[in-house]
C-alpha cells in the first residue's frame, strides 16, 4: 500500500510516463496482477487507444482503462450490489418530478416553484451535487436544526427544510432496490476493501485536477487496499503552488496535499514525488513559451515567428470567414488534412450556427462536438403532441404539431406530396374552425367552394368532391389512430398501461420503420450526422418508457400525470455525437476538449472576460 504522485506542467509527459510504465509491466507479465488506469469520462476512449498503440502492445488483458463508474460496476460484480436496478438520468428526472408533486404541500419555500418548468432540472443538479459531496438526508436534517438554533434567516431555514424533505423522500424511494448514477460511487467506497482483485492491483489515476468528496473517499479506500496508487497532477513546484493562491496550479497543489494527508492518516506509505519535464507535446518554441508565461505579468518577450498568429476581425462573421480561408490555405499549401485542424471556443451558442453555415460555403467538413437536445426530433415531438392532442380534445396546436412530424404519413410515401396534402387540411381546418368533436362531425367536412343563389344546396361539383375526398382521406389517416389511442388511454389506470398504449400507437403507425427509412435517405444525401440521430432517438425513447415503467409501472396514475412525467424524461434527452467520418475539422470547447495529434488550432472569440 503506497501513494505516488507524478507532477509536471501541461505537456510535460505525465500521461506518457504512466502509459510507459503500464506498457512495460504488461509486456513483462501479460497475465500478471491487474493494472487499472482511471480517467475522466471524456478521456476513456482516447486513453484506451493511446495505451494500445504505445510500444509493441497490441491488446489489453492485464491492463484496463476505466472511469470511476465502470470501476464501480467491476467491483460490485465481484463483491455484490450490482443487482440493484439502475435509475438513469431519464428515470431520475421523472422521479424528482413525481416527488415534487407529491410533497408540494409539505414545502414552504418551494411550494409555488415546485410545479414550474425547469425547476426539476435545478433540483436534479443540486441533489447530484449533494451525493458527490456525501450530503445525505440526516446531514440536512441536522443542518436544519442548527439553523433554527442560531436563528438563521427564515428563507434559509425554509430552504433547508424543503431540501431535507425532498432528499429524505428520494432516499426512501430508492431504498435498497434502486440506485442512481451517483449511488454507485457510495457503494464502491463501502465495498472496495472486500475486493480481492483490488488487493492485487496497481492503480493509476490521470486527468484530474481537483476532486469531489466522494472521489476523495474512493481514492482513500484505493490507497488502503491496492498495492500502489499513482496519481498525476499538473504542478510546477508543489510547495510554491500550494502557498500561492494566485498560482495557476494552486488547486492541483491542494489536491496533492490532501491526498498525502489522507495517506498519512491511513498509515499508507508516501513515495517520493516524480517531477516530469520532457516537454514532448510542444514542437514549437512559441507554444512552449506561451504555456510557461501565459499567467506571468509582465511576460518575457520572444522573437516573433509564424507559429502563433493573432487575428483581428470587425465582427464574429468576419472572424469565421477568416478562419475558413486560413483552413483552406493550410489544406491546399501545407498539405494538412482536415482532421489535423481544431477550433476551440467558449461561446458555443454564439458560434455554432455561424461555423456550420460559413464552413458549408467553403466546402469544409466540420464536426461540432456538442450535445444537441432531442426535444424537437420528430419522434419525441410526435409522442408529446399526440398524447397532448388526445388529452386536450384534439385542439389545433398539438394536432398539427403531430402531423408536421411527417410520422402519420404512409411508409415510403412521397413526403413532399403528403406535406402539400397536410397543408390543404390545415387551411381547411382553420377556415372552418374545426377542433374537438368537430373533427368527427361529417357535416363540417362538406366542401362547398362555389355558392350560388341556392345557398343551402348540398350539390357539389366534381372539383369540390375531389377536394373533399382528398381532405377527408388525410383527416382519417390522422384521426383514426388517435381515436384508438384515446380509447386505450381512457381505460389506463397505471403507468405500465399508459406506456403500453403509447408504444402500441407507435407500432400501429410503423414509427421505427419510418425512422429507418429517413435514416437511409439522409445517408444517401450525404447528411451523415443527421442520419445518426434517428437510431439514438428511438433507443433513448425506449429507455424513457423503460424507466417510466420501472419507477411508476404499478402506481395509479392519471393520463395527465403520466404525460407530465414522460415530458420530464423527454426533456433530458440529448444526442451523443461522434464524428461520422474521419477527415473533419473538430470544433470543441476549451474547458472539456481532449484533443491529440492536432497540427493547427484556432482559438476564437478571445476577448476580455471570455
Amino acid at each position: 500500500m503506497s501513494l505516488r504522485i507524478v507532477t509536471g506542467r501541461a505537456g510535460a509527459g505525465k500521461s506518457a510516463f504512466m502509459k510507459r510504465e503500464i506498457v512495460q509491466a504488461s509486456e513483462a507479465q501479460p497475465l500478471g496482477s491487474p493494472i487499472f488506469l482511471i480517467v475522466p469520462d471524456q478521456m476513456s476512449f482516447s486513453s484506451e487507444y493511446a495505451l494500445t498503440t504505445t510500444g509493441d502492445l497490441h491488446g489489453l488483458i492485464r491492463s484496463q482503462v476505466t472511469t470511476f463508474k465502470r470501476l464501480a460496476w467491476r467491483i460490485l460484480q465481484e463483491t455484490g450490489g450490482i443487482s440493484r436496478q439502475e435509475i438513469n438520468g431519464f428515470g431520475y428526472r421523472m422521479l424528482i418530478r413525481s416527488l415534487l408533486e407529491e410533497h408540494q404541500d409539505d414545502f414552504t419555500l418551494f411550494k409555488k416553484a415546485a410545479s414550474k418548468r425547469g425547476f426539476t432540472d435545478q433540483m436534479e443538479m443540486l441533489l447530484k451535487e449533494f451525493s458527490r459531496y456525501c450530503l445525505d438526508g440526516d446531514t440536512l436534517t441536522s443542518l436544519e436544526e442548527t439553523l433554527k438554533s442560531v436563528q438563521a434567516p427564515r428563507t434559509l431555514q425554509d430552504k433547508a427544510h424543503d431540501l431535507s424533505v425532498l432528499l429524505q423522500a428520494l432516499e426512501d424511494r430508492l431504498g435498497t432496490t434502486f440506485v442512481d448514477s451517483e449511488g454507485y460511487f457510495a457503494l464502491l467506497s463501502r465495498q472496495l476493501h472486500q475486493s480481492e482483485m483490488i488487493k492485487e492491483a496497481t492503480v493509476y489515476v490521470d486527468g484530474f485536477v481537483s476532486m469531489t468528496t466522494r472521489e476523495y473517499e474512493i481514492l482513500g479506500e484505493l490507497m488502503k487496499t491496492a498495492k500502489r496508487v499513482t496519481i498525476s497532477l499538473p504542478l510546477h513546484n508543489e510547495e510554491e503552488d500550494l502557498y500561492n493562491e494566485q498560482s495557476l496550479f494552486h488547486h492541483a497543489a491542494k489536491t496533492a496535499a490532501r491526498l498525502k494527508e489522507m495517506a498519512r492518516e491511513a498509515s499508507v506509505e508516501i513515495e517520493p514525488s516524480i517531477h516530469v519535464n520532457e516537454s514532448s507535446r510542444f514542437t514549437s518554441e512559441d507554444i512552449r513559451h506561451i504555456e510557461v508565461n501565459l499567467n506571468t505579468y509582465p511576460a518575457p518577450a520572444l522573437e516573433e515567428s509564424e507559429n502563433v498568429t493573432i487575428i483581428e476581425a470587425e465582427n464574429r462573421r468576419a472572424e469565421i470567414h477568416g478562419v475558413a480561408r486560413q483552413i483552406r490555405q493550410l489544406v491546399r499549401d501545407e498539405h494538412m488534412r482536415y482532421q489535423d485542424i481544431a477550433i476551440l471556443y467558449r461561446q458555443a451558442d454564439v458560434y455554432d450556427e455561424l461555423i456550420e453555415t460559413t464552413f458549408a460555403q467553403y466546402d469544409i467538413p466540420v464536426f461540432i462536438n456538442r450535445k444537441k437536445p432531442m426535444l424537437h426530433h420528430p419522434l419525441i415531438e410526435f409522442s408529446r403532441s399526440a398524447f397532448e392532442a388526445v388529452l386536450k380534445g384534439y385542439s389545433f396546436e398539438p394536432m398539427f404539431r403531430a402531423i408536421k412530424t411527417d410520422l402519420f404519413f404512409p411508409l415510403h410515401g412521397d413526403v413532399i406530396t403528403w406535406r402539400e396534402r397536410a397543408d390543404r387540411l390545415e387551411n381547411y381546418v382553420l377556415s372552418q374552425g374545426i377542433y374537438g368533436d368537430r373533427w368527427f362531425d361529417e357535416k363540417r367536412w362538406h366542401v362547398k367552394k362555389y355558392r350560388g343563389l341556392e345557398f343551402h344546396t348540398k350539390n357539389q361539383t366534381d372539383e369540390e368532391r375531389a377536394i373533399q375526398a382528398d381532405i377527408t382521406s388525410v383527416r382519417d389517416l390522422v384521426t383514426l389512430p388517435l381515436q384508438r389511442f384515446a380509447e386505450k388511454i381512457e381505460c389506463c389506470k397505471t403507468g405500465i398501461e399508459t406506456a403500453q398504449a403509447l408504444f402500441e400507437l407507435m407500432e400501429e403507425l410503423q414509427i421505427y420503420e419510418k425512422l429507418q427509412a429517413l435514416k437511409d435517405t439522409e445517408n444517401e444525401q450525404g447528411q451523415l450526422l443527421l442520419a445518426t440521430e434517428h437510431e439514438q432517438a428511438w433507443s433513448q425513447w425506449i429507455d424513457v418508457l423503460d424507466q417510466f415503467v420501472l419507477m411508476f409501472g404499478n402506481e395509479e396514475l392519471s393520463p395527465e400525470a403520466s404525460l407530465r412525467l414522460l415530458e420530464e424524461g423527454f426533456d433530458t434527452l440529448e444526442f451523443s455525437r461522434i464524428p461520422p467520418s474521419l477527415d473533419q475539422v473538430i470544433v470543441a470547447t476549451v474547458d472539456l476538449s481532449r484533443l491529440s495529434k492536432i497540427r493547427a488550432s484556432f482559438v476564437i472569440g478571445v476577448n476580455d472576460g471570455v
